[in-house]
């Protein structure tokens, strides 16, 4: 799964970065202040669903986070 994640940013990476590639899908480069909103964003939107798993999770007996998670 991780090399997804791996192979995912690093094409938007070369995609943001390379003109020819910028050109070919049309994108326009970021500025810095840009870039810093979209990160930002990214990590409040990532930190607030953990906090939302982490707080669901508590809620639940344990025998059915056992249960469903168990590897078979």
């Amino acid at each position: 799964m991780r090399w997804v994640f791996v192979g995912t940013i690093s094409s938007l990476l070369l995609i943001l970065s390379l003109p020819a590639l910028r050109d070919l899908f049309r994108f326009d480069s970021l500025p810095a202040g840009g870039i810093i909103i979209v990160t930002l964003a990214a990590v409040v939107s990532v930190l607030w669903f953990e906090a939302w798993k982490l707080f669901n999770l508590r809620k639940k007996p344990r025998y059915l986070y056992d249960r469903a998670f168990r590897n078979t």
